[in-house]
């Protein structure tokens, strides 16, 4: 017999090696089980962020001597049972390109329909640019800011913002590092939407389209000085983006001046399942 268990800040040391790096720190929304076995072995976990609006699965393991038994989906279906009950109408994946787990998640249910490549680039690489610097101190902009920084009145409109293009409008990335340009309170000019990883950050959403094209430079050089003047990162963290991007492989390429320093990190896919 196997139980499912909620992994909390108690019990969490038995279960880390199971998760992913994203899971291992507790934060708002994120739920994480466990599967554990009458006699205390423990066999695997999983990990999914939630929201009022949506869940995405962030992590699920068996240990492999222990596969093919139900395991991996008694803890898929009850992840996908608090979405439910939340009102979700379906949870989302993306995962770096693995036939075995992808072979899983379709039997659970899972469709995939979308795969990108996922690159990096070193902080530490775009602060030594000389063309980097030139370009902090001529796009540099008191209206572009953290989405930590916005007033009561312009996160109101940034909330509008996301809402209207079906985006999370609280959780689901980092305010800290994601950036805003706006005129008063009135119109929002462009946001870029950051997500944290374990070592840098990775651009989830631009949108520029009511904004001039330089903006695009402008957000890139603000993200840049945040991190840099951040006490979790140094120059060995990365910038994660997807080569499929219109404008942020060209602004590293500009920066950099060899496509060398970007590192490609592999395929990754994304896919759903309806409730």
């Amino acid at each position: 017999m196997m139980k499912i268990t909620r992994i909390e800040k108690q019990n969490e040391a038995y279960f880390l090696p199971f998760l992913h790096e994203a899971a291992r720190e507790d934060r708002p929304g994120l739920l994480r089980i466990g599967a554990v076995l009458e006699d205390g072995t423990v066999v695997g976990a999983a990990a999914a962020v939630i929201d009022p609006a949506a869940m995405e699965m962030l992590s699920v393991y068996v240990l492999p001597e222990y596969r093919r038994k139900g395991f991996g989906t008694e803890m898929m279906d009850a992840l996908s049972g608090v979405a439910s009950e939340a009102g979700i109408a379906s949870v989302s994946v993306e995962l770096k390109f693995d036939v075995e787990i992808m072979a899983f998640l379709r039997i659970v249910g899972f469709s995939f329909f979308y795969d990108y490549e996922l690159c990096s680039v070193p902080i530490g690489i775009i602060l030594r640019s000389q063309k980097f610097k030139n370009a902090a101190k001529q796009f540099a902009s008191p209206n572009t800011r953290a989405l930590s920084k916005a007033t009561a009145g312009e996160r109101k409109m940034i909330h509008h913002y996301l809402a209207a293009r079906n985006l999370p409008v609280e959780d689901g990335f980092e305010k800290e590092y994601s950036v805003f340009t706006a005129v008063g309170e009135n119109r929002v000019l462009g946001i870029t939407l950051m997500e944290r990883r374990e070592d840098g950050m990775e651009f989830l959403w631009q949108s520029f389209e009511d904004a001039d094209p330089k903006e695009g430079m402008d957000h890139l050089v603000t993200i840049v000085n945040l991190l840099d003047r951040s006490a979790e990162y140094d120059g060995a963290a990365k910038l994660y983006f997807s080569s499929e991007e219109e404008r942020l492989p060209k602004l590293f390429s500009y920066f950099t001046g060899n496509e060398s320093y970007t590192r490609r990190e592999g395929i990754y896919m994304r896919g759903v399942r309806l409730l």
